[in-house]
């Protein structure tokens, strides 16, 4: 139900949903950050389905490889 200036996702046009969003995703950047946890992503040198960069808060970039079997993760190689 709604409440008050509260929609719905749907009664919401294009420009409001990007709003939500982006404050949804700084609010996660921001906590992850204080966790040092990485910040996930793919690129061009992510060559397989398995690979991603993990980009850190104090600026150290990885290739990495993880494993489907058991999410275990190996450095490729330090960017």
């Amino acid at each position: 139900m709604q409440s008050g200036s509260q929609k719905f996702l749907f009664d919401l046009s294009p420009n409001e949903i990007a709003a939500r969003l982006n404050n949804v995703v700084i609010n996660v950047l921001i906590e992850r950050k204080a966790l040092n946890l990485p910040f996930v992503y793919k690129n061009s040198l992510c060559t397989g389905k398995n690979q991603f960069i993990h980009e850190y808060p104090d600026g150290r970039k990885f290739l990495i490889r993880q494993n489907r079997s058991n999410s275990e993760e190996k450095v490729i190689r330090q960017l």
